[in-house]
């Protein structure tokens, strides 16, 4: 079974990058993923993929929750 994620700052500030609200005019099943970086401390990825497809729209968010970069990858 698949659940939406747990609301979070780091996901809020991924969703309003121009990357992601692009990806998601597209995705018509996204599943979201968050996972901590290595640098700089406290920092998160932030991806978003749809299921039907190999594409994955991505934001770097750190400790702050200020969007570092943004990416789409496939």
């Amino acid at each position: 079974m698949i659940y939406k994620p747990d609301p979070s700052a780091a996901l809020d500030a991924a969703r309003r990058t121009f990357t992601i609200q692009e990806f998601l005019k597209f995705a018509q099943y996204p599943l979201w993923r968050v996972t901590p970086v290595a640098d700089p401390a406290g920092a998160r990825r932030v991806d978003v993929r749809d299921w039907r497809f190999p594409f994955t729209a991505s934001a770097v968010v750190d400790a702050s929750n200020r969007v570092l970069s943004s990416s789409f990858h496939f």
